[in-house]
């Protein structure tokens, strides 16, 4: 019997995979981890090692679909899990992170692969997700017995979940800058839910792969299908509007996000993991 841990709590993603772990023949899955274990890596790597973790599928990335909350942060949490799961010799670990990671703008390529430049100066959730591959490298290349499979994940949409981004794309107005017609690729949490159960099960599997839908849609379509309206302004107006909006508590677009995003290759995903995704950008934003 193999245990496998999902963290992430009761998001829509965590409840998709072990789900699916669930029926997986002799996997045992343990939804969640003790809260009062977050910050407590000798007391958190005794609770894995009491109940045989096996694997560890670490979903818990707030701030996308889970509300930030209260308690450590995204990276504090990973680092005692990170840590825990090396003490309790846990034998395969999956990362969550984020293609938000890559560099953005005009000079970004258009089409990236996991090696491909990081974003130099990253903020919000980039900039978390970003530090968290930085120290799982850190924390597991002394590990050389425990596999870790980072996956960059594209944002999350359609089947229900509901995001930031998704609410600012349905805002009335939705700022938009003028001149620039940024590139989305998203993925439904249904194919986000299988590469990670793909990636839990995979023993030979290492490394960083990217997971995101198939075909792009332009940002103005995006708000259109959402049900926003887009309200194209100059990037000094776009940038005020941001800043007001934080202070009255709006939900606004990222700045990157206005300008432009690569869009991930997947390939390596689909010949490594075996997985392709079932839903494309556009049919995603009806689902």
């Amino acid at each position: 019997m193999t245990t496998i841990v999902v963290t992430g709590g009761s998001g829509l993603l965590t409840t998709l995979v072990a789900g699916i772990l669930a029926q997986q023949p002799d996997v045992q899955v343990l939804d969640a981890v003790p809260a009062e274990l977050a910050a407590d890596v000798v007391g958190l790597a005794a609770w894995l090692a009491q109940h045989e973790v096996a694997v560890v599928v670490h979903l818990d990335l707030r701030g996308e679909e889970l509300p930030i909350g209260a308690g450590p942060g995204n990276v504090a949490r990973t680092v005692v899990l990170l840590g825990a799961c090396v003490r309790a010799g846990v034998r395969r670990v999956v990362v969550r992170s984020s293609t938000q990671v890559y560099a953005v703008g005009p000079d970004a390529a258009r089409i990236v692969g996991e090696d491909a430049p990081l974003a130099a100066e990253p903020t919000g959730l980039a900039a978390e997700a970003a530090e968290i591959e930085r120290l799982t490298g850190l924390i597991t290349a002394r590990a050389t017995t425990m596999q870790v499979i980072t996956l960059r994940l594209a944002a999350l949409a359609g089947g229900g979940v509901r995001t930031p981004l998704l609410l600012a794309l349905a805002q009335r107005p939705t700022p938009i800058l003028l001149g620039y017609a940024p590139r989305l690729q998203l993925l439904h949490p249904d194919d986000a839910a299988v590469a990670s159960a793909l990636a839990a099960c995979n023993a030979d599997a290492r490394g960083i792969f990217n997971i995101a839908s198939r075909g792009v849609v332009l940002l103005d379509q995006a708000v259109r299908l959402a049900g926003g309206v887009p309200l194209p302004l100059p990037d000094l107006g776009a940038q005020q509007l941001v800043a007001l909006g934080r202070r009255v508590g709006a939900v606004v677009l990222p700045a990157a996000l206005a300008r432009a995003l690569p869009v991930a290759d997947t390939n390596r995903a689909q010949h490594t993991l075996g997985w392709l995704p079932d839903y494309e950008t556009m049919a995603i934003l009806y689902a």
